[in-house]
């Protein structure tokens, strides 16, 4: 029995002494557990929802190609949760050439909202747009031209106002295109 008892003693005085090290730590960490959702609370900004439109306008030496317009409503000062995006296209059957050649080619509108954000009396944004069409030969021989187009802006916009935040113009081509976003407050 004395050698169980010997064997015992250095156990025991290992828990307790474990104990009175990690007695500090777990007490501070179980006031820090506490503290972090009360401080989120505070300072996490307000989410607040917007109604975002977005105009696209094309056209090749002034005649319209494509004037479409996008509405979606969102928040801003998110902390988590997927971002507002629209996929607005399809694919077309382009004939060419002699006889029944055809090419599928895929157009549309790709836009991604990142990073939006809520600053007093104006919303801040990332932009990226993807514009997808094609130009057909007059004479109906080549094959159709792909164009891809890839704007990405970062605009501070006033509420309740049309800004255009993006044109540009290709002086080879021809090929104009204007970006317009009016942002709304929906609470207000």
């Amino acid at each position: 029995m004395p050698a169980a008892r010997l064997a015992a003693r250095p156990v025991a005085r290992l828990v307790v002494a474990t104990l009175l090290l990690a007695a500090p730590f777990l007490h501070a960490q179980s006031n820090e557990s506490l503290q972090p959702a009360e401080k989120t609370a505070q300072e996490r900004p307000k989410q607040e929802p917007f109604l975002l439109t977005i105009s696209l306008e094309a056209s090749d030496h002034g005649k319209t190609t494509l004037k479409q317009s996008y509405t979606i409503a969102t928040s801003a000062n998110r902390s988590s949760g997927g971002d507002p995006s629209v996929r607005d296209s399809s694919r077309v059957q382009v004939p060419f050439g002699v006889g029944t050649d055809v090419e599928s080619i895929e157009t549309g509108t790709n836009i991604d909202l990142n990073d939006i954000k809520s600053i007093g009396s104006q919303l801040a944004v990332s932009l990226r747009i993807e514009i997808n069409d094609f130009v057909i030969d007059p004479g109906g021989k080549l094959r159709p031209v792909r164009r891809t187009g890839r704007y990405s802006v970062n605009p501070v916009l006033p509420l309740g106002k049309l800004i255009n935040v993006y044109s540009s113009t290709d002086p080879v081509s021809g090929h104009k295109i204007d970006i317009q976003i009016e942002a709304q407050p929906l609470n207000k």
